[in-house]
């Protein structure tokens, strides 16, 4: 059964792969150049996400422990007050906030990085693009229509190709 999620990263397969096909067809060096700088803004994109998945069900599983120890004091408040252990709730209750916290912060600092990392590789491919254009058409080889061309390539195959990696 296919789901949403199957469906969207086959479509961006099948156009990260025509666009590909549109860039060698239309100037092998700027397709290559553009390929190898999206590959290389995966790279560390692609570390960072390994360590970003590891940190987002400690954060959940701390969120469940937190939720349930509240749950069980909330019902049994009384015997709580009655066998005088407020401060030992407390204690515990501070515990496992300061877990949720730190997971929290963790997951969402690598949420923040494999971001600016996304943007880093896009724009690593756009100034792929503007470096060897720019000798390409200094030495007459192509046009500017042609770096402009090239530019919406860089543009939309970054954008398909981050959005497998992130899921988004």
């Amino acid at each position: 059964m296919m789901t949403e999620r199957n469906t969207a990263d086959r479509r961006r397969r099948f156009l990260a792969v025509f666009v590909m096909v549109l860039m060698l067809i239309t100037e092998w060096h700027m397709a290559l150049a553009v390929i190898g700088a999206v590959m290389i803004g995966l790279l560390p994109m692609y570390v960072v996400g390994r360590h970003a998945r590891r940190n987002v069900p400690a954060q959940t599983e701390a969120r469940d422990r937190l939720h349930s120890y509240a749950e069980e004091i909330y019902q049994g408040h009384d015997v709580v007050r009655l066998s005088r252990a407020v401060r030992q709730v407390k204690e515990n209750y501070r515990e496992l906030n300061g877990a949720v916290y730190s997971t929290s912060r963790r997951a969402l600092w690598f949420k923040n990085l494999q971001t600016l990392l996304v943007e880093m590789g896009g724009n690593l491919s756009f100034a792929a693009v503007w470096i060897v254009g720019a000798g390409m058409v200094m030495m007459g080889e192509i046009d500017l229509g042609t770096v402009a061309v090239f530019m919406l390539y860089a543009g939309i195959l970054a954008l398909l190709l981050y959005g497998l990696n992130t899921g988004e």
